[in-house]
């Protein structure tokens, strides 16, 4: 998916333009159909784009709001007309918003709503930093699952974040220092067990379903989302299972449909329908 990376200085000194650009470029491989860069005066953002989604206008990003609001964003953002509905409900300034609006802008219109709660409103899979130039702090956040990736790591009085790792470990200011912690949990679990760390020492992750804002005062970490208990639901007939269970995944699919195509890996496609037919068809039978 698109790339995005971004530089804050804590200390007031302008960016160097031409390290953001250099680090920007790395990420063409993400972002092949535009590479675009922002810096004013002790920020900066750079985002490479990949466009797939053909129902929505082309992203332009960094994007902003009324020179307010800054934001470099991987995401695709799902129950649009829900969230345009209450974002309209809202603010007179999104009522341009529509179902073709691209992603990025209706996450500057959200936090420009609700702040810092913005994520609880959202739906989709997301990574997205934004830049409060009225407020001067940085504020970030993560999807509720993590599918999507957001690094970050202070080095000196610059804060540094992207959705790529390899695209921070090329500043200059960060090592190759590795983490013992993870590489021994890699070893012995297949996995890093620590959310908020990675393999190397100077790169830290922020957790799914976690907001990060960032000022000269310091860093501040907070969870906004944890899975819901909710109450079981019992069927007379097992068929009716099965008739529920398709509703769910038709919606499921149509929200996220924004054209008439789709690609699909193959491999997982086949394996997870036998999986699902497997399991339906075992229901049924009771």
């Amino acid at each position: 998916m698109s790339g995005f990376v971004g530089i804050l200085n804590l200390d007031g000194a302008p960016v160097d333009r031409a390290l953001l650009e250099g680090l920007t470029r790395f990420l063409a491989f993400r972002g092949p159909d535009a590479q675009q860069v922002v810096c004013q005066g002790s920020f900066g953002l750079g985002h490479a784009l990949l466009q797939i989604a053909s129902g929505t206008g082309l992203e332009k990003q960094p994007a902003q709001l009324d020179g307010r609001l800054w934001i470099v964003a991987d995401a695709r953002i799902d129950a649009r007309e829900e969230l345009i509905g209450k974002l309209k409900a809202k603010s007179q300034s999104a009522g341009a918003l529509s179902l073709s609006s691209p992603d990025a802008e209706l996450l500057l219109h959200a936090y420009d709503i609700w702040g810092d709660a913005c994520p609880e409103h959202l739906l989709g899979d997301f990574s997205f930093a934004i830049w409060d130039a009225t407020r001067r702090r940085l504020f970030c956040a993560r999807d509720q699952i993590g599918m999507r990736i957001f690094f970050y790591a202070r080095t000196g009085n610059s804060f540094l974040f992207s959705n790529t790792l390899d695209c921070l470990r090329l500043h200059p200011g960060i090592s190759s220092r590795l983490n013992d912690l993870a590489i021994a949990d890699f070893l012995m679990f297949d996995s890093n067990m620590d959310q908020g760390t990675t393999t190397f020492a100077d790169i830290l992750r922020l957790p799914p379903a976690h907001t990060l804002r960032c000022t000269a005062e310091g860093v501040v970490i907070r969870p906004y989302w944890k899975l819901p208990e909710e109450a079981p639901q019992y069927f007379g007939r097992p068929q009716e299972c099965v008739h529920r269970f398709k509703e769910l995944y038709d919606s499921a699919v149509s929200d996220r449909m924004r054209g008439n195509t789709a690609g699909l890996l193959k491999s997982r496609l086949l394996g997870g329908s036998c999986r699902a037919k497997t399991f339906l068809q075992t229901w049924a039978k009771g």
